[in-house]
């Protein structure tokens, strides 16, 4: 059991680092094109405020997963952890000061 667990724990994992490196090979090819058409390529400020933006796009859907799978099925097994899961119900919104891309 533990080992199935730790087996779909490292699955999820593998699939959060493949999206995050296949946005990030989209944003490259955007900035390549941008280069070779001889568009001004965006200031590194806007670099790192995509890529924060994409951190919290990948937090928030980590986050619905727990939310929509794990903690549904945590309780099942164990009802005693209500007060511990509905604990955990935060806001967990992208930081307003990021702003819109």
């Amino acid at each position: 059991m533990a080992e199935a667990r730790e087996h779909a724990r490292l699955v999820a994992w593998h699939r959060e680092m493949e999206s995050a490196h296949a946005r990030l090979r989209r944003a490259l090819e955007v900035t390549r094109q941008a280069l070779a058409a001889g568009v001004e390529v965006p200031a590194a400020e806007q670099d790192l405020l995509l890529y924060c933006h994409g951190f919290c796009t990948a937090l928030d859907g980590h986050h619905r997963a727990e939310d929509d799978g794990l903690f549904p099925a945590l309780l099942a097994q164990r009802p005693e952890l209500v007060e511990v899961l509905a604990s955990l119900d935060l806001p967990l919104d992208v930081p307003e000061g990021l702003g819109p891309l």
